[in-house]
């Protein structure tokens, strides 16, 4: 059995997409994709939708199967992301994991209108009640033409354009197979995988994430939870059948997420330099960092007469809550830029706080010399979380915590969705992933709990939501950050394309994917 194919060659060091299709498809939806990306393209088809399968493998084998098949093609890993759309996505998260095991990690996973979970669960609302989903395998079993025509129907609802949607359907999905069939066995029997249930493996995937789901399938809901295992994008009105009607869109959303988690993407001398010119007006426009903040102090536990390092100090507003709750023998104030330390300086005299330039990631203080930890907002400027936290474990005493506040990937989601219908450059800075960041705490050695939560912030027009990013310093310092000025036709442009979420009250909000982290050093 030949499932993978390789549909356009890369040429070297650009990505490689592996993309599985869903249930009741194959290979040929990914065909529109293909003139629309400049990187390499492999296919792969689920048994029994592509070449004849002898066998009815479970997913498990055919996972495995996968894997050696591309040790055969010589896919370099390290540089592929896998693609599934539907069922696809289930089968390439279980493909990253198998990889994983063998110490092969991909550079990133993307699913397309895909569900981790698609059978409903007590904590996972959802998706397909059970009971429809049995009765639709019972269908099939009995009816497979009839069920397969009425599920096709089900996928194109929802497109803006049905009769094409319909159309491209026709052209390129397979027909029903016969009754009895080899082949009705085999799509019954993936029809089965769909049961599987693939939100841990999710949860704890080291490689960035994108999941991209559609406003109006009929399958999988636009508002199932995908955020909280990377960056979830929704494309407006859509059907589920997003590789057939978007494909521009998708290769566009693809191309962007390689950019923005490439390797050192991040110019941490322009994340100086803006957080410096920035100093002065921070405290004036920082509305979210100060609710943050506030509920980084309120979970300190004692800090009386320790030695405590805060991590980014930006305007010293940690620093003087700590001296405010507590009575710390001395704060060690680190920040990468020298504009918000000399502006920090200059509000407070006390003779207890300790004023550093350094990077979060190669810190000059001596190895367990600090009792506690605290940082608001500032080690998403980091780009190697394993790194920062073998430092912070370094640098603490055994016994010692910290408390730290950070942003995760669904920062900023409705502003990313935007610039998407504009260009193709970054405009919002790469975040880590839930898994990736508490594996690094656990690496490291600490215990660890985080928790999750989302900041919103309205605004009256998109402008001041600009205005105010740049003022805080936290502007687009990305690599591959576009060149010139913001025109006035670019913006009525992302202004047009800005998200509005049902029941949203303002013109424009702003998402902020908050992680709270609770770590302590055992003694």
């Amino acid at each position: 059995m030949n499932s993978t194919r390789r549909l356009q060659t890369a040429k070297k060091g650009e990505p490689i997409l592996v993309c599985i299709h869903g249930w009741a498809a194959n290979a040929q939806v990914w065909s529109a994709l293909v003139n629309h990306v400049n990187m390499g393209v492999f296919t792969v088809d689920l048994p029994g939708f592509g070449d004849e399968c002898a066998s009815v493998p479970s997913c498990d084998d055919f996972v495995a199967h996968l894997v050696t098949e591309l040790k055969a093609l010589n896919v370099p890993i390290h540089q592929t992301y896998l693609v599934g759309w539907s069922l696809g996505g289930q089968v390439a998260a279980l493909l990253a994991q198998q990889l994983a095991a063998q110490g092969l990690s991909i550079a990133g996973l993307v699913t397309i209108a895909s569900n981790p979970c698609f059978v409903a669960q007590s904590d996972w609302p959802s998706a397909m009640p059970e009971a429809d989903f049995i009765q639709f395998q019972q269908h099939f079993a009995t009816q497979p033409a009839l069920t397969l025509k009425r599920f096709v129907t089900l996928q194109a609802t929802g497109g803006q354009n049905v009769r094409e949607l319909r159309a491209a359907q026709r052209a390129l999905l397979p027909s029903a197979p016969l009754l009895g069939s080899h082949q009705h066995t085999l799509w019954c029997h993936t029809l089965e995988w769909l049961q599987q249930d693939t939100r841990d493996i999710l949860k704890h995937l080291k490689p960035p994430q994108l999941h991209v789901l559609a406003q109006y399938d009929a399958l999988v809901p636009a508002q199932t939870p995908l955020g909280q295992f990377g960056e979830a994008l929704t494309l407006a009105h859509s059907s589920h059948c997003l590789p057939l009607e978007a494909p521009q869109k998708i290769a566009r959303a693809i191309t962007i997420f390689i950019k923005t988690h490439q390797q050192q993407a991040l110019n941490k001398r322009k994340v100086a330099e803006a957080f410096s010119v920035a100093a002065s007006r921070y405290d004036a426009f920082a509305r979210v960092q100060k609710t943050v903040a506030k509920q980084v102090l309120k979970q300190l536990p004692c800090a009386t007469d320790a030695v405590v390092l805060d991590i980014g100090c930006g305007t010293g507003a940690l620093t003087q809550g700590v001296f405010n709750d507590w009575q710390p023998a001395h704060v060690l104030a680190v920040d990468i830029a020298q504009g918000m330390l000399r502006f920090a300086r200059s509000r407070s005299r006390c003779e207890a706080v300790r004023y550093i330039a350094a990077d979060a990631e190669s810190l000059p203080i001596a190895s367990q010399s600090i009792d506690g930890i605290m940082s608001s907002l500032a080690i998403q400027w980091c780009e190697m979380p394993a790194v920062l936290m073998h430092e912070l474990y370094r640098v603490l005493k055994p016994g010692g915590w910290a408390v730290i506040a950070t942003l995760g990937p669904g920062t900023l989601a409705e502003l990313k969705t935007a610039w998407q219908a504009v260009d193709e450059c970054v405009h919002v800075n790469a975040f880590t992933s839930r898994a990736l960041l508490e594996q690094a705490c656990l690496d490291a050695g600490f215990a660890t709990t985080l928790t999750q939560q989302t900041a919103v912030c309205d605004y009256p027009s998109l402008m001041p939501l600009l205005k105010e990013l740049k003022a805080i310093g936290a502007h687009n310092s990305h690599t591959n950050a576009p060149a010139g000025l913001m025109t006035r036709a670019r913006l009525q442009q992302l202004e047009q394309n800005y998200p509005i979420k049902e029941g949203q009250k303002a013109p424009i909000v702003a998402s902020y994917d908050v992680f709270y982290l609770a770590l302590y050093k055992p003694g």
